[in-house]
């Protein structure tokens, strides 16, 4: 009901332009030619353009029934060809009545057989043109409608392959995950520490069930990740013991601020990997989260190994995985970054994860 109110409405306000540009147009020639302008003969005239209003529907039906994807050219050419005749010939008799009447009433005079010949002389010529502009932007306006329906559809297509390949990655990264810890386990049983296998293996539960209620989601906020997180740190320090040091630097109000999920235990891992275990003594592993502007900062730092091979890190399953993680969620609006540094004869490497800041 709407769109009928608003066609009626852009349908008349079009025809009322016209009609205001043909009079504008015969004034201004009999002003160009010095020549007096009575607008009241010109009435009759201009005034029939109102006829295409009451046409306009109907060429406008019929652009729509026989569009150009619909059939082939001879035929739609055919087609219109023969709609624009049978609408020439009711639009050139009414104008003519109208045009008529409108003299005798106006003027009193106008011959119904004089007008009609001259009217059809003009009318064939422009009502081709008008019928033929109905039917271009009818055919455009479609070619439109279709090509904003398949961007959608490809968008559409486009997320749902994103999120499936999101879910691959996020399943890749917990079996290599568990190998390691359940390699740990074994590890620590076969040298009879039973107990702090034991302890790995209830760590390990507790951490997969917290990951599994997350699973579904390709963000948690911040908060949940760093308590994912601590979950595997438990684990990881009943192996290390004190030679395994985490700190926290979290700013305020960051707590809710949305990651990727299961984002940061990955890159905890390679921090381990190739910082604790080839450390003599003890690593500290600092994970800091901080703000700019419209940015979330996050930074694993590790330090503390004499023998760090930087680009022995670059090759890890953490870093690719995370990095092509970011790609699919944010696209250009990440950066992710490894900075390498030596303090004294201490090698180290910072990750520096830069996402959109947006909150649950």
């Amino acid at each position: 009901m709407q769109s009928s109110k608003r066609f009626i409405f852009i349908n008349f306000s079009v025809w009322t332009f016209v009609l205001l540009l043909d009079f504008a147009g015969d004034y201004f020639k009999e002003m160009f030619w010095d020549r007096p302008f009575y607008w009241i003969e010109e009435m009759p005239f201009v005034t029939s353009w109102y006829i295409w209003f009451l046409l306009t529907p109907i060429a406008v039906y019929f652009s729509r029934k026989y569009l150009y994807d619909n059939t082939r050219l001879p035929a739609f050419i055919g087609f219109h060809f023969l709609i624009y005749l049978l609408l020439s010939i009711i639009q050139i008799a009414l104008a003519a009545g109208w045009i008529s009447f409108m003299g005798n009433w106006l003027l009193g005079r106008g011959s119904y057989k004089g007008i009609l010949y001259k009217t059809a002389i003009s009318g064939l010529f422009y009502n081709f043109i008008i019928y033929l502009i109905i039917v271009l932007i009818v055919n455009g306006l479609k070619y439109y409608d279709d090509l904003q329906q398949e961007k959608t559809k490809t968008h559409q297509l486009e997320k749902r392959l994103s999120e499936s390949r999101m879910q691959f990655l996020k399943q890749q990264l917990q079996p290599h995950f568990l190998f390691n810890t359940h390699h740990s386990i074994i590890t620590l049983m076969k040298i009879g520490l039973t107990n702090k296998a034991v302890s790995m293996m209830e760590k390990l539960s507790d951490l997969m069930r917290f990951a599994l209620r997350e699973n579904m989601q390709q963000e948690v906020p911040l908060q949940k990740e760093l308590e994912l997180l601590q979950l595997y740190v438990d684990i990881q320090k009943i192996r290390f013991e004190d030679k395994l040091v985490v700190e926290y630097k979290i700013e305020e109000h960051l707590e809710k601020a949305l990651v990727p999920t299961m984002m940061l235990q990955p890159l905890i891992e390679n921090a381990i990997k190739y910082a604790v275990e080839t450390s003599e003594g003890e690593t500290t592993i600092t994970i800091a989260a901080t703000k700019t502007d419209d940015k979330l900062l996050l930074s694993i730092k590790d330090e503390g190994s004499s023998l760090y091979n930087f680009n022995e890190t670059k090759k890890g399953i953490g870093i690719s995985n995370t990095e092509e993680r970011l790609q699919q969620l944010y696209g250009r609006q990440q950066h992710l970054e490894l900075k390498p540094f030596k303090n004294n004869n201490l090698k180290g490497l910072e990750v520096v994860i830069k996402i959109p800041l947006h909150y649950v």
